[in-house]
């Protein structure tokens, strides 16, 4: 457009020198207007291609900025690498989350015995025929126990039509459900009453976490079995 005006005017220049004063004046401020639009223009165009081209250098170093800072997250492993770390820390957070639901479901409950395992047990029980089945007593702790416990168990066996009775022993603790014996029997099976080794035989079968203690005052060829305060 600015080429084209100055061709008109070199073109027309001998037009221009015999016009008046007026005219050449007229001209020169139409081509004064022409040049401040002409250059109002361009320098829009230049300025919004730095725009444009700023925007872009913007954007380029955002990424170059966050590829760093996943790099020195990953500590230099490749995307590979980094995703086993992942799965790994995954596997043991869900790990510990079980652990750690194992070890609240402990922390305060009616009695360490879940709902499947007092079933398994009734049924176990109930398939001991008649003729084979004996008294039970079962004993909850004086210093640490509590009678809610054993009745729980208690409950089970006479669900079964199994004869039990709850008992309190004086001056001892335990935990969980303890099959107690004499020093010699506790480390001796074939000392342990036959009573005591069918009760162990149906808690293990019905997945019923135990364990064995010593009482000194339990007399030789019998037991205590003891329900004592959750583990």
């Amino acid at each position: 457009m600015f080429e084209i005006v100055i061709k008109y005017i070199l073109g027309e220049s001998r037009t221009l020198r015999n016009a008046p004063a007026s005219a050449i004046a007229i001209i020169l401020g139409v081509f004064a207007v022409v040049w401040i639009a002409m250059d109002w223009r361009y320098a829009g165009i230049i300025a919004n291609r730095d725009g444009i081209i700023a925007s872009r250098e913007a954007a380029i170093n955002l990424i170059a900025t966050q590829r760093d800072d996943y790099k020195d997250k990953l500590g230099g492993a490749s995307p590979d690498q980094a995703k086993s770390r992942m799965d790994a820390l995954e596997k043991v957070n869900t790990t510990l989350s079980a652990r750690l639901s194992a070890i609240s479901k402990r922390l305060k409950p009616v009695y360490p015995i879940e709902d499947d395992e007092k079933e398994r047990l009734i049924q176990l029980l109930a398939e001991v025929p008649k003729n084979s089945r004996f008294h039970v007593d079962i004993f909850w702790p004086q210093l640490n126990g509590n009678p809610a416990n054993a009745y729980v168990i208690a409950k089970l066996f006479s669900s079964a039509q199994w004869d039990v009775t709850v008992k309190m022993a004086d001056s001892i603790s335990g935990h969980g459900l303890v099959f107690a014996f004499n020093p010699s029997a506790a480390v001796d099976d074939a000392k342990r009453p036959p009573e005591a080794r069918k009760l162990m035989e149906l808690f293990g079968q019905a997945k019923v976490d135990w364990a064995i203690d010593t009482l000194s005052d339990v007399p030789e060829g019998t037991f205590s079995f003891i329900v004592g305060e959750p583990n």
